[in-house]
């Protein structure tokens, strides 16, 4: 399966962070306790889309807490080998 440099870069962001990824206000999804900002914004962060485009895959899970929004990705066993 062929990924972009982006959704690798997510795969192992997710991988060496816990496994999921948190949805932050203003859209950003970056690890939890992600404490490094610059001006405000994570400093490494994906977007929804890359995330869309791993779960098409079966390498993430988005899940909804919400009924306007996702708020957590998980990476999937697939995703881990992905990674």
């Amino acid at each position: 399966m062929e990924l972009s440099d982006t959704q690798k870069a997510t795969l192992e962001a997710m991988r060496t962070h816990g496994g999921e990824l948190v949805r932050l206000r203003g859209g950003f999804w970056t690890w939890r306790n992600h404490t490094e900002r610059s001006v405000g914004v994570p400093t490494w962060s994906c977007e929804l889309g890359t995330l869309r485009a791993l779960e098409k895959r079966g390498l993430v899970t988005l899940i909804v807490e919400s009924q306007t929004f996702y708020t957590l990705a998980r990476i999937t066993e697939a995703g881990q080998a992905a990674a």
